[in-house]
């Protein structure tokens, strides 16, 4: 049987429902940089390594087709990868949480982060974010860059890729 919170929902997003993700993503991004690691703080290494901030998997996809219904969020985080400190890859370091949010009601949000090598980065055709994530996308060969790619994926972070769709399905 499922909770109320495993229910598919069809609101349609928008715009301010975007904003409404992404600061919550910046919230993240905030805690994810200063407050966790050991050391507590571990990864602000990561501080000037963002590249991009994104709306994935179903979300993404209603976001895109508004058919495909909202059962959770998932926010990825894109960094360019540090040589000393890595981001683990199991769960990549999932933190969740539920958000009730204006349109779509009470909702989790599976916030992910995921470093990018070096060599993925300097396949892409220009240091844009949207490009940097698309050539991961369709070059990478991992389970993640596999599993989003199957989806669309949305800009929420930095401003130049808010609300674009990065990767279109």
């Amino acid at each position: 049987m499922q909770g109320v919170l495993d229910v598919r929902t069809y609101e349609q997003l928008g715009l301010d429902d975007l904003k409404e993700i992404r600061q919550h993503a910046l919230v993240e991004l905030d805690r994810f940089l200063y407050r966790i690691g050991n050391p507590k703080g571990k990864y602000v290494v990561y501080r000037d390594r963002l590249i991009v901030i994104c709306l994935c998997q179903g979300a993404a996809q209603h976001f895109v087709d508004r058919t495909t219904g909202i059962k959770d969020i998932d926010v990825w985080f894109f960094f360019q990868e540090h040589r000393d400190v890595k981001i683990p890859d199991i769960k990549n370091m999932r933190y969740s949480v539920y958000v009730i949010f204006k349109n779509i009601g009470k909702k989790r949000v599976d916030f992910l982060k995921k470093g990018l090598r070096k060599d993925i980065i300097d396949t892409a055709k220009s240091t844009e974010p949207g490009e940097i994530l698309s050539s991961y996308l369709r070059r990478a060969n991992t389970h993640t860059s596999q599993s989003l790619s199957q989806k669309s994926v949305i800009g929420l972070y930095p401003d130049k890729v808010f609300g674009k769709a990065i990767w279109k399905i």
